[in-house]
């Protein structure tokens, strides 16, 4: 478990290099997720174990025009994203484009 946890922790840390920017996107149709390396939201701590919630950082969406507080982790190749109503959803960890750069 350990070995899991610290690749999730070097997996996170690959998209925030201290000369990257501040938040990562994926944006398609008008709807977007952001990624930042801030804390999670609380609003959406609840829907996490309290043993993983070191392993979430801070998320916004826009899904359907309506925005959401999010958290995200890496799970493999992949972006787990937990809403604030509950819902989540996982994204290609590749679609996540440096914000500012084309």
């Amino acid at each position: 478990m350990k070995t899991f946890i610290a690749f999730i922790v070097a997996a996170s840390a690959a998209f925030f290099t201290p000369a990257s920017a501040q938040s990562v996107s994926a944006r398609q149709n008008g709807e977007s997720v952001t990624l930042t390396k801030e804390a999670c939201s609380k609003k959406v701590k609840k829907y996490i174990r309290e043993t993983h919630r070191s392993m979430f950082f801070r998320a916004t969406a826009v899904v359907k025009g309506k925005a959401f507080e999010a958290c995200w982790t890496i799970a493999g190749h992949e972006v787990l994203v937990i809403f604030d109503d509950g819902e989540y959803a996982v994204f290609p960890s590749d679609i996540f484009k440096k914000d500012g750069s084309l």
